[in-house]
């Protein structure tokens, strides 16, 4: 039997080709953080846009607009601009409750720093309403998956999948800046008069 799998969820993963400069790791070390639901995020919102991380937030565009570019292949000038970014701490015996982001295109988690054990949970959009035990699982018949959390690497993927961290359950903290995009340039097109310019 042939088995074709259609309409995929294409996640992408990139790794940073160099360690974090001292500059970097400093300005991340010393953000002020706040509780979050099972973890600590950063107060801003937009660290990105710091002096110290603009290398950072160069390699963060490039990276999301290959691949919005290598997923949708859009035919009209289109771009993602990153709207917001922040870090996120999660320690032992925390956790980053399950989420998707809204008011985003598509959306990453960096790991500045990470163990062997950490992971990035990924949960199926569309809910089964049978549970049929597998005597294999794989990226066809599981309702979730895993990737590897591992530092200097970006994982990237659309804002609505739903993603989470499990409870950390050894020593060691697990930080990742993340951010959130938008489509500039046009969409659509003046015949379809679906044509939508955004800046």
């Amino acid at each position: 039997m042939n088995l074709q799998t259609i309409f995929p969820v294409t996640i992408g993963i990139v790794q940073l080709e160099r360690d974090f400069t001292a500059d970097e790791m400093l300005f991340l070390n010393n953000l002020e953080m706040s509780s979050n639901s099972g973890n600590s995020i950063s107060i801003d919102g937009n660290v990105l846009e710091n002096p110290e991380m603009t290398n950072l937030k160069q390699f963060c565009l490039e990276s999301i607009n290959n691949y919005m570019k290598n997923t949708l292949k859009p035919k009209n000038s289109l771009d993602l601009r990153i709207t917001q970014s922040w870090i996120n701490i999660t320690k032992e015996g925390e956790y980053h409750h399950r989420h998707s982001h809204a008011n985003s295109i598509f959306s990453a988690s960096f790991y500045i720093s990470t163990t062997d054990e950490d992971k990035i949970y990924f949960y199926h959009p569309r809910k089964s309403m049978f549970e049929i035990e597998a005597t294999d699982y794989d990226v066809i018949n599981s309702s979730s998956w895993w990737i590897s959390a591992k530092q200097g690497t970006m994982v990237m993927f659309p804002s609505w999948l739903d993603h989470d961290v499990q409870t950390k359950s050894h020593a060691g903290n697990r930080i990742s800046l993340s951010f959130n995009t938008f489509f500039s340039g046009v969409l659509g097109t003046k015949e379809k008069r679906t044509e939508l310019a955004l800046v």
